[in-house]
């Protein structure tokens, strides 16, 4: 749902959701021990209303390739423990 909702502020470019977003996002990576994506959106977070346009969908495409990236290495790390 967050990520809807981060797209959907992307769109529109609206800085204020995009940072409260990215402040929910942190916390529940926090919460899940995902601390380079709690980090990326707390980076996002603190810099939302002052980085040009550019900067701040960068940021985003970061989370969402972070997100992505989480399936393969939680598969990476199944293989390498049943080995």
């Amino acid at each position: 749902e967050i990520m809807l909702d981060l797209r959907a502020a992307v769109r529109g470019l609206d800085r204020p959701a995009i940072g409260r977003l990215a402040h929910k996002l942190k916390g529940g990576a926090r919460s899940a021990c995902a601390d380079g994506l709690a980090d990326l959106a707390a980076t996002l977070e603190t810099n939302v209303l002052e980085w040009p346009d550019a900067r701040v969908l960068d940021a985003v495409q970061r989370i969402v390739a972070t997100i992505e990236s989480i399936p393969e290495d939680m598969e990476s790390i199944a293989r390498s423990s049943a080995a």
